[in-house]
């Protein structure tokens, strides 16, 4: 909990109902987060940890920039768009239709639309919202580059930077605006959270200059981005919700396999489905996968919903919390391990 918040005792599960998310609230009463606190029956709160200052042209003249010199833009905020091109502006600067824009996530490349003709300008992102993901994309498309990397006063030294001298890169790292951390003590000090969600590295940053003393006491951490779970990690948090990922794309949908657990202190310990002395198939029988006459491949289709639910068991139980019927235990190389088996021949 947030200091001077009612300490969770070791090994106890409580439902989730305060939420900190670390950014202004919505403007828009049709907000995702108003839909999962409406779904859950959750309190979700609002409040920003930083406040951002913008870096005047006057000041970034003097790091003596020539950004229409630079082929490729890296981005990896909205943050960071929003003052690329607020320089750019108030500096007259012609911003090449060839520039290549190189983005942390889909919804940051998607958010240069803003700026630019999206479909008509060269512009790519980490598939997994992952610094290695974009990494790997710059990689594929660094040949003859020049590279802007725009960001924060506070975060010039990173492992993106890092990636860049060690790859032999001709980049520059300006800064365009910079963090203040934000006063919250006199806000939340009488409040506890369940979860607080964090969305920059200087959003970490300022909890623990307002809390020094702040330890996590069963309080679930979220992260979005990769620099930020890195923040979390080194300032010695435990790290439950992280996005994005491929299954994973936003805050929300991360903190959704969370909200939809079994409260565990309701008494529920284990929940199963047991059936034996199965007859075979004959007609008049309902069928579990299909109509009776699907297609192996109609059934598995039909089975991905499922299979797609075993999969996020697993991944965060364990492969040993669930599994087959002992008379279906008998899959084929690769098939999924609580699908429905296909037939030898298909």
């Amino acid at each position: 909990m947030v200091k001077n918040g009612k300490k969770t005792e070791a090994g106890e599960k409580k439902a989730v109902k305060r939420i900190l998310i670390t950014q202004p609230k919505p403007e828009s009463i049709k907000s995702p987060y108003f839909e999962l606190a409406a779904k859950h029956n959750v309190e979700m709160e609002f409040m920003p940890f930083i406040q951002l200052e913008a870096i005047p042209s006057k000041d970034f003249r003097k790091q003596k920039i020539d950004i229409a010199g630079y082929t490729a833009v890296i981005l990896t905020s909205k943050n960071a768009i929003d003052h690329f091109f607020r320089i750019c502006e108030e500096m007259k600067v012609v911003v090449s239709p060839d520039t290549k824009y190189f983005c942390i996530s889909e919804s940051v490349a998607l958010y240069l639309q803003k700026f630019i003709l999206y479909r008509k300008r060269k512009v790519f992102f980490s598939p997994d919202g992952t610094n290695k993901g974009i990494f790997d994309t710059i990689n594929k498309h660094k040949e003859n580059e020049k590279f802007i990397y725009p960001c924060s006063e506070n975060q010039q030294d990173n492992e993106i930077v890092g990636w860049l001298k060690n790859h032999q890169c001709e980049f520059v790292n300006p800064y365009m605006y910079r963090t203040i951390s934000c006063d919250i003590k006199s806000r939340i000090s009488a409040h506890e959270f369940d979860v607080i969600c964090f969305f920059t590295p200087s959003g970490v940053k300022s909890l623990l200059e307002n809390f020094p003393d702040f330890t996590q006491n069963g309080t679930f951490i979220g992260a979005f981005g990769s620099n930020t779970s890195k923040a979390i990690e080194e300032a010695g948090l435990n790290l439950q919700i992280k996005a994005p990922d491929p299954q994973l794309p936003s805050m929300v949908a991360a903190l959704e396999p969370l909200l939809s657990m079994l409260d565990y202190a309701q008494g529920v310990r284990l929940l199963g489905v047991h059936a034996q002395k199965l007859t075979e198939q004959s007609e008049g029988i309902p069928r579990l996968f299909d109509d009776g006459g699907d297609t192996p491949e109609d059934i598995e289709e039909h089975w991905k919903p499922a299979s797609k639910a075993v999969d996020l068991i697993v991944d965060r139980f364990g492969a040993g919390m669930i599994g087959p019927a002992s008379g279906m235990n008998t899959r084929k190389p690769g098939q999924s391990p609580a699908g429905p088996v296909l037939d030898e021949g298909a």
